[in-house]
C-alpha cells in the first residue's frame, strides 16, 4: 500500500494520533508494566482504536530499546519512559566495542508480539515504530563525545557508528516484515540539529537503506525546527514526513514533492493537553480549512500524546 494513494483515495480527511499513552491511564496500568507486557501494550492500543475509531493505530513506543540491544544501560521508572542511565561510547576507542545480538533483545520481541496481537484484532492500519539512526547514536554516546563528533564534523567515526546502527535497524525491519505491519515510522528527533551537508553526508544514506527494506507505507518523523534541512528531508525515501507545530504547514506543503505525504502539525502539549475540547476542534477545523487544497496532507499530533491528555480533546481532534 502506498501512503499517498491511501491518503488521497479516502472519502474524508484522515488523521493520525502519535502514540497511545493516555490509554495507559485509561487502563490504570503503570508505564513499566505496559512496556514489558505485550498483552497490556496491545490492549492500550486496541482500546484507543475502539474508543476513537482511528485511521491509524500505533502502540506506545520509546527511543531506547535499540540502545539496550547495543549494550547501553537503561532505567525503567514505574511511571515514566525508560531512559539511558549510562552511555557506552565516550571516545573513538569505544566504537570498536559496539556490538549487538538481536536474539538477546527481549523488549523488541515484546513490541513485535504486541504488533502481532493488534493485527489479529483490528483492521485499522498498524504503524510499527523504530528509532532513527542519529537519535540512537546520540543515546549511545556521552554528551561530550557527541558534541565532539558534531563540532568536528568527524564523518569517519560517525559513519562507523551509523553503519553498526543501520545494520541493527535493517535487522529489526526484517523482523517486522514477517508480521507485516501496514506502516513503518522512523522517529529521529536529533536530526533537527544537523546542517544540510551533515544530513546528506551520513544520515540520508542510512535512512534510505532502512526505508528501502520495508515493504509497505513509510513515515519519517523529526521533531523541532527542520526548515534549514527541509529540502534534504524530502530526499529521504519515506512516503510520509511527520513534522511538529513549529513549522508553517502551508509552506511545507508548498515545497513538498506532490506525492510526499506531510503529517502534522497539532501541538501535543499546548493544544491537545492544555486546551479545551471546543478549542481543539476549532484549531483542527482551521488546519483542515487552510490545507484542503492538498491531497497529500494528514492532520496529526506533532509528537507523542502526553499521558494526561484529556480523552475529550482527542475525540474533538478526531471528530473535527
Amino acid at each position: 500500500m502506498n501512503l499517498y494513494e491511501y491518503c488521497s483515495n479516502s472519502e474524508r480527511p484522515l488523521k493520525m494520533v502519535l502514540g497511545s499513552f493516555p490509554g495507559i491511564k485509561l487502563n490504570n496500568f503503570t508505564f513499566k508494566e505496559t512496556y514489558t507486557d505485550p498483552y497490556k501494550m496491545s490492549k492500550v492500543a486496541l482500546d484507543f482504536d475502539s474508543l476513537f475509531k482511528l485511521d491509524f493505530i500505533r502502540t506506545i513506543t520509546d527511543l531506547v530499546f535499540e540502545c539496550e540491544i547495543l549494550g547501553v544501560y537503561t532505567n525503567f521508572p514505574p511511571m515514566s519512559h525508560p531512559f539511558i542511565s549510562r552511555p557506552i561510547v565516550n571516545s573513538n576507542l569505544d566504537i570498536a566495542k559496539v556490538r549487538y545480538k538481536l536474539d538477546k533483545s527481549q523488549r523488541f520481541f515484546i513490541y513485535k508480539e504486541a504488533y502481532r496481537q493488534v493485527k489479529e484484532q483490528t483492521d485499522t492500519p498498524l504503524v510499527a515504530s523504530i528509532t532513527g539512526p542519529l537519535t540512537i547514536l546520540a543515546s549511545l554516546t556521552s554528551q561530550d563525545y557527541f558534541r565532539y563528533l558534531m563540532k568536528n564534523n568527524d564523518i569517519d567515526n560517525i559513519k562507523l557508528l551509523l553503519e553498526i546502527i543501520t545494520n541493527l535497524s535493517l535487522d529489526l525491519v526484517s523482523q517486522l516484515n514477517t508480521i507485516k505491519p501496514h506502516c513503518l515510522m522512523v522517529s529521529d528527533p536529533v536530526a533537527s540539529f544537523l546542517t544540510p551537508s551533515q544530513f546528506n553526508n551520513f544520515l540520508l544514506p542510512a535512512l534510505n537503506q532502512i526505508f528501502n527494506q520495508f515493504k509497505d507505507m513509510t513515515i519519517l518523523h523529526i521533531c523541532g525546527d527542520i526548515n534549514s534541512i527541509l529540502n534534504n528531508v524530502f530526499m529521504v525515501k519515506a512516503q510520509g514526513i511527520s513534522v511538529d507545530e513549529t513549522l508553517n504547514i502551508e509552506n511545507v506543503l508548498t515545497h513538498a514533492p506532490a506525492e510526499k505525504v506531510i503529517l502534522g502539525n497539532i501541538s501535543p502539549i499546548s493544544t491537545m493537553l492544555n486546551k479545551q475540547p471546543f478549542d481543539v476542534e476549532l484549531e483542527a477545523k482551521e488546519l483542515l480549512k487552510h490545507t484542503k487544497q492538498y491531497s497529500n496532507f494528514i492532520p496529526a499530533t506533532g509528537c507523542t500524546l502526553p499521558y494526561k491528555t484529556p480523552m475529550e480533546n482527542i475525540k474533538s481532534f478526531i471528530d473535527a
